[in-house]
């Protein structure tokens, strides 16, 4: 069962993003707040279609669509994210200053693992984990460095993401068939979960 948790999801100024879109024209737009209005979904349609034939620059509206959330992934999904540097920020748990600091054992419910291995980091990794953060005789930076050579993939790291719908959607379309579930089901399920995904996010999919 998987682990990975997408909470506190937000997502600001469709209305400036929508007004904005119309300023090359000097178009007047019909958006309220997080409602597009029919005029400018028509807009914004077109600029979303030129932008498959000729450049993203067409879109560009999107960019201004932002988004915040915190995620709970396995580092070895982050690995992957850290792909998508330009245009995204995130703010991460501290892996260095939490393993074992503050009298937290850690537990199998802290790394993302099928049940093949469950026996392997239950009987094997978590035990070693705790031998070394039980062991007097190490000092602390020490401690932390080996805890965190030995920190598997899988351990469960809460990030927060911010991106915009532009760097979402690259995502989702060069993801959703991906190997790892943790891109094509839970992070294409949470991108689907997005206002007006549809329309701007998830188009190339349903061609």
């Amino acid at each position: 069962m998987t682990q990975m948790r997408f909470d506190n999801t937000q997502v600001f100024n469709i209305e400036g993003a929508l007004r904005g879109m119309r300023y090359p024209m000097k178009g007047v737009g019909d958006t309220q707040g997080d409602v597009i209005g029919e005029l400018d979904m028509v807009v914004a349609t077109k600029l979303w279609n030129a932008s498959e034939i000729d450049n993203l620059a067409h879109s560009k509206f999107l960019r201004q669509i932002l988004v915040s959330v915190d995620i709970t992934a396995p580092i070895y999904f982050w690995a992957e994210m850290d792909t998508y540097k330009v245009g995204t920020t995130a703010n991460s748990e501290s892996t260095m200053h939490k393993l074992n600091t503050d009298a937290k054992l850690l537990v199998l419910a802290d790394f993302q693992c099928d049940p093949e291995l469950n026996d392997f980091m239950q009987n094997i990794i978590l035990p070693k984990m705790m031998e070394i953060a039980e062991t007097p005789d190490y000092k602390i930076a020490k401690r932390r460095r080996l805890l965190k050579q030995l920190l598997p993939g899988s351990y469960l790291q809460k990030r927060h993401w911010t991106a915009n719908y532009e760097i979402i959607r690259n995502i989702f379309n060069q993801r959703y068939n991906h190997r790892l579930t943790e891109w094509s089901v839970d992070f294409v399920k949470w991108a689907r979960s997005l206002p007006y995904a549809k329309e701007f996010l998830t188009k190339r999919e349903n061609k």
